[in-house]
Formats: structure tokens, sequence, C-alpha cells
């Protein structure tokens, strides 16, 4: 049954609009901060194994154990590299690139110094490789450092492989304090 329009009575209701209801506003709301999060995880990972900062140890193959730890603070990075005996050596640099070349000095600490250790004195000199993305394989390659670890007239030639499960660990521990 079909009514013209001239006759409709203008008691009728007129359709609305439907408007949101209050669980509607909660999914859209929802769905935005569940998109916004993924795209802060997804940047936060990408930075995370872009950095080169972060745990690196000897293949194995090599004739000398060495683990090198670097933490990006706030306004500089600090540097951790036990290898051989005695206590773990420290340094402290500004900034680390990686398309530039590396070259650290590490000191034994002044609190193990008191502790009657050695005095000890090591550079390290290397440079990065391997830091980007492999297109062709759709991987994210490893960073990798070859380096010369130098002890007085002594020169140590070594492959330091960078690990993620740590330096995500020590990243994160690095900037809460109750985890260090």
């Amino acid at each position: 049954m079909t009514r013209s329009l001239r006759y409709m009575d203008k008691n009728e209701p007129k359709k609305r609009k439907k408007s949101e209801t209050p669980n509607e506003k909660s999914l859209k709301k929802n769905v935005l901060m569940l998109i916004g999060s993924i795209v802060f995880l997804g940047m936060w990972v990408h930075w995370t194994l872009a950095d080169v900062t972060g745990e690196y140890t000897s293949s194995g193959y090599d004739s000398e154990v060495v683990r090198l730890s670097l933490v990006r603070r706030a306004t500089n990075v600090k540097c951790e590299l036990s290898w051989g005996y005695g206590a773990i050596m420290e340094a402290t640099v500004n900034e680390i690139k990686p398309d530039e070349e590396l070259n650290i000095v590490f000191h034994v600490p002044e609190k193990w110094l008191q502790r009657n250790q050695d005095d000890r004195s090591v550079v390290l000199e290397g440079r990065f490789f391997g830091s980007q993305m492999d297109m062709g394989h759709f991987a994210f390659r490893d960073n990798e450092i070859d380096a010369r670890l130098i002890e007085g007239n002594h020169v140590y030639k070594v492959r330091l492989v960078r690990n993620r499960i740590s330096s995500i660990y020590r990243q994160i521990q690095a900037h809460l304090p109750w985890l260090g």
C-alpha cells in the first residue's frame, strides 16, 4: 500500500538517524587504542632491532671468549668488556654510530682497583656490519662487530655477534631501575 506524500499524517513520527549507543562508542575507542598500540609496538621493535647497542659475544670459534655490552643511556653509552682474567672493564662514550669506526678504551673501574685487582687497559677497535634489513630473505640480519682487542703489545682479532634477546632485556633493565 503506497501513500502519496501529500496525504501523510502530520502526526506520524519522522524517521530519525540512529544515534550511537555507548557500546558502539567504547568499541570504536578500543579499536583505535588497539591500532595505536600495535603501531607503537611495531615502532619500538624496529627501533630496538635496528639499534646497534646491546649484548655482543664472540662466536666461540675465536681463541678468546669475549663479552661486550653496550647500553644506551639518556646522554651517553655505557660499555662493559669481559675478556680474559680480572674484573669487567668499563668505558663511557658519548655516541655510537653504526657507520663509523669503533674506538673504545676500557679500564678496570676504581672500585676493583681498591680491591687489589690488576690495572688493565684494553682498546677495542672495530666496525659494525650486518645491521640492516635483508630484503632478499625478508629478514633482519644480526649486528656484528669485526674487532681487534689491543692490550699492550698484543693484538687479538675477534668477531662479536649481537644476541637480540639479551640486548632487549638489557635495554629494558637499563631503563627500569627495579630490574637492575
